[in-house]
């Protein structure tokens, strides 16, 4: 049977409840027993000193012992006899003896309670005189007993020792047993009450606070799971499960986000192939059917469609691996100069097709960053084929590259065209994305150049963004990458 964690927290705060009051219970008895027993024994010691008065005044009076068995059950009340036949002339020692019995017969040996106090009393060698303990006691002590014992003295001269209780054995009387077993049996209904309503509790606020909030994400992650996004997981909390449900959270909108995107990603992929793969089918039926002559001129317009294809194909690849983490880049120390005069050159020929003149402006030392120089040449590449496309017949593209304060290599491409709109400088760089008035395929591209673009120079820790020109009427846009000193130490930590 799987337990659900609410169960199994439940059983482990039952059985930590359950064990740290048994521990506790165990703990609070032996610590209380030994704290009473040792309260027991300091007033044993100080009754005995009481009785030791007691008892000298009677050695006094009688010269001996003898007879101290009848009033040992009470010695207390021998000082007040004492001090009645002082006061009472006439009254014969028996008589004395006699109310001193009677006092020790409210508590005889044998009945239901026992005597009041358990007191012994020895003469100076050990040997027991009497006592009132209920169980058998040996004839004698031994020294080591005996200097635990009050001494009784008279005349200077020692004449016994007396003990009380737990002077003689470390046993409570019946009195301290029962308040010892009254003590006992409040522990263990505490113990009880925490062993139950602790464990109650704590799982009603588990329930409450932490499996049902659990609970609710679980819940939420199997509709996602069938690609269900809009989700109200609102949790205000500050803890460990209210960081949980926002990062949930978090994490639901940006599937939500990347389902989206695949779905606009595919839409946008088909509508891009269905015209080329149209045309293809259109034209390669109409000629099976003897609609169109099978003639160079034919072949010649399904072959550019096909290449056509195959630049949709193989920018969706390159959009694939700069998007991809496990894509590998080789980085390495470029002059971002020398790269750029190179790739300047090889795009003179494709301006002077529209009679485009390119001005590079660069600063007189190199500059070097730290990148993957094909990945960096690609990014150049897509930048000047946009400028170029976009740029009028006749019209003027700047390229100016410079070293900024901050420590960033700068180049900035702007072109004589059209321009971006503000509101549309941000959606260009996302796939399949063409500014309004470049919707039709004639003049314009597939969406995925400046994509690329993005994508790879986030893998340079750098920046790329349109800004309002500042030379010519068209497109700004402008490449930031840390210099060799900034991305190297990047690199290698």
């Amino acid at each position: 049977m799987r337990l659900r964690l609410a169960h199994k927290l439940g059983m482990i705060l039952l059985a930590t409840v359950i064990l740290s009051a048994g521990i506790s219970a165990v703990i609070i008895s032996i610590n209380t027993r030994s704290a009473f027993l040792k309260l027991v024994r300091e007033n044993d010691i100080q009754n005995a000193r009481t009785i030791a008065d007691s008892l000298e005044t009677y050695y006094g009076q009688y010269r001996s012992w003898e007879g101290i068995g009848e009033v040992l059950e009470n010695p207390f009340t021998i000082a007040e006899d004492q001090r009645g036949r002082n006061t009472q002339p006439g009254m014969n020692p028996m008589g004395a003896m006699g109310q001193m019995g009677h006092m020790g017969s409210r508590f005889p040996r044998g009945s239901e309670r026992g005597p009041l106090f358990r007191v012994l009393l020895a003469d100076t060698k050990g040997e027991i005189i009497a006592h009132t303990f209920e169980q058998e006691l040996p004839e004698s002590l031994g020294q080591r007993a005996l200097d635990k014992g009050i001494a009784l003295f008279n005349d200077g001269k020692k004449v016994g020792y007396v003990f009380v209780g737990s002077m003689i054995e470390p046993a409570f009387g019946p009195f301290q047993q029962a308040f010892l077993m009254n003590v006992y049996r409040s522990i263990l209904l505490a113990s009880l009450i925490v062993g139950i309503l602790f464990p109650l509790a704590g799982i009603l606020l588990m329930r409450r606070h932490i499996t049902y909030p659990l609970q609710q994400l679980s819940e939420a992650a199997q509709e996602i799971a069938v690609g269900h996004y809009s989700l109200e997981i609102d949790n205000p909390r500050s803890d460990e499960i209210g960081e949980l449900s926002r990062s949930f959270k978090q994490m639901a909108a940006k599937l939500s986000a990347a389902d989206k995107w695949k779905r606009k990603l595919i839409a946008d992929s088909a509508h891009e192939l269905r015209t080329p793969v149209s045309v293809l089918q259109g034209n390669l039926e109409m000629m099976l059917e003897g609609v169109y002559p099978l003639n160079r001129e034919r072949i010649s317009g399904l072959y550019g469609e096909t290449l056509l294809l195959k630049r949709l194909v193989q920018e969706l690849q390159e959009l694939s691996h700069a998007e991809s983490a496990s894509t590998v880049y080789n980085f390495s120390v470029v002059d971002i100069t020398a790269l750029l005069h190179s790739v300047i050159e090889n795009f003179r020929t494709s301006a002077a097709a529209k009679n485009i003149e390119l001005q590079f402006r660069m600063p007189e030392n190199p500059i070097e960053v730290y990148a993957d120089t094909d990945k960096l040449r690609q990014v150049i590449t897509n930048v000047l084929k946009n400028a170029v496309r976009y740029s009028p017949v006749d019209g003027l593209i700047r390229i100016d590259l410079s070293k900024q304060l901050n420590g960033t290599a700068m180049c900035s491409v702007e072109d004589s065209g059209g321009g971006i709109p503000v509101d549309e400088r941000e959606k260009v760089f996302e796939r399949f994305y063409r500014i309004q008035q470049d919707r039709n395929r004639s003049s314009g591209g597939s969406g995925l150049g400046l994509s690329i673009v993005h994508e790879i120079v986030l893998r340079h820790d750098g920046k790329v963004y349109f800004e309002e020109p500042k030379f010519l009427p068209g497109a700004r846009l402008v490449l930031e990458l840390p210099v060799l000193e900034q991305s190297a130490e990047q690199a290698y930590t």
